[in-house]
């Protein structure tokens, strides 16, 4: 049964301010919103309706997963504003996102550099992480629901599933990156071989090849530079590493040298 604008905009109260339904995503209702006294703004919202259990999750499903998220806090997460029912079907408010999707950047560059490529997998793994942590899975990851904004990419669409599934989300990625991987111009050969064997494990986890946890994948994926600067999302984690700029490691090499030069003239003195 289909939920009706006059129907919605009832129910959602203050949760926001509809402006007209947009394509379905699926088995989805989608709305755009506005919040409330933001009546001369654009829709900066996205009301999300899904159908009736069993085809759908509960009312009390996705205000767990709504709660799940935001107590994760992680900036490269957008999470949920607010959650309800109509007509025993569940709707949720995700925040639309602003920034340029991955799907767009890849198709206007004809795919990503080696160390965008690196970075974005990097970013998305740690995002993914913070929320398999609560105990949430994605389940709706594309390519078209990452934004890249500034130095880091923020997930969105986290209102479409009540997944729990862990282990599908990065079986998705590594197919997401599989195909940024054969889109891009430079060619697949001139990702480190060690991401080439990471991103085919991912594809395969939890079906023909083993279960991978964050920290397995974050654990390769610090060994390589993904960019010249490290992400404000990187931070957010504790983890910098495999992120050093060629400038940053040039002094710690020049300073390194300086060290050995001063045990070698205290040596020579010596003597």
């Amino acid at each position: 049964m289909s939920i009706t604008i006059a129907q919605l905009r009832l129910a959602t109260g203050t949760a926001a301010e509809l402006i007209e339904s947009l394509p379905g995503d699926g088995a989805l209702q989608l709305f755009a919103a506005r919040a409330i006294n933001a009546a001369d703004g654009g829709a900066s919202r996205v009301v999300v309706v899904h159908p009736s259990p069993p085809n759908g999750p509960t009312a009390g499903a996705l205000l767990d997963r709504m709660a799940s998220i935001r107590a994760g806090g992680h900036t490269g997460i957008a999470a949920p504003l607010a959650t309800g029912e109509v007509n025993g079907q569940g709707w949720i408010v995700e925040p639309l996102s602003s920034g340029e999707t991955v799907s767009h950047r890849v198709a206007m560059r004809g795919g990503l550099s080696t160390n965008q490529t690196v970075g974005l997998l990097r970013d998305v793994a740690r995002a993914l992480a913070a929320l398999h942590r609560r105990g949430v899975a994605h389940g709706a990851l594309t390519l078209g629901s990452i934004t890249i904004e500034g130095q880091g990419v923020i997930l969105h669409h986290l209102g479409r599933t009540a997944s729990t599934d862990v282990g599908g989300d990065w079986r998705t990625l590594g197919v997401m990156l599989q195909e940024i991987i054969s889109q891009s111009r430079s060619g697949r050969r001139q990702l480190p071989q060690g991401i080439v064997d990471l991103v085919a494990r991912m594809t395969t986890a939890g079906t023909t090849g083993p279960l991978l946890s964050a920290n397995e994948i974050l654990g390769v994926l610090d060994r390589f530079p993904s960019s010249g600067t490290t992400s404000e999302f990187a931070l957010v984690d504790g983890v910098g590493r495999g992120n050093r700029d060629h400038s940053e490691r040039r002094t710690l090499l020049l300073a390194a040298l300086a060290g050995v030069l001063v045990v070698l003239w205290f040596l020579l003195r010596g003597n």
